[in-house]
């Protein structure tokens, strides 16, 4: 079941929620056209390498 909101002109559709536990790096990979990846940061910390730019991720921190 997908989750579909409107936020200001786009329309937004949630297809998967994970809350998971990561504690290995994952390997570079990418989404479809118009896709993101949403982080939200509960516990912990990390790093978001990104082929532009790296992100540190921390304590409720949200990057997409």
């Amino acid at each position: 079941m997908a989750i579909s909101f409107s936020y200001g002109n786009s329309s937004i559709q949630v297809l998967k929620i994970a809350p998971t536990l990561i504690n290995e790096t994952i390997q570079m990979h990418s989404h479809g056209k118009d896709c993101y990846e949403i982080h939200l940061i509960e516990e912990g910390e990390g790093i978001l390498e990104t082929p532009k730019e790296t992100f540190k991720l921390k304590l409720n921190s949200f990057n997409l």
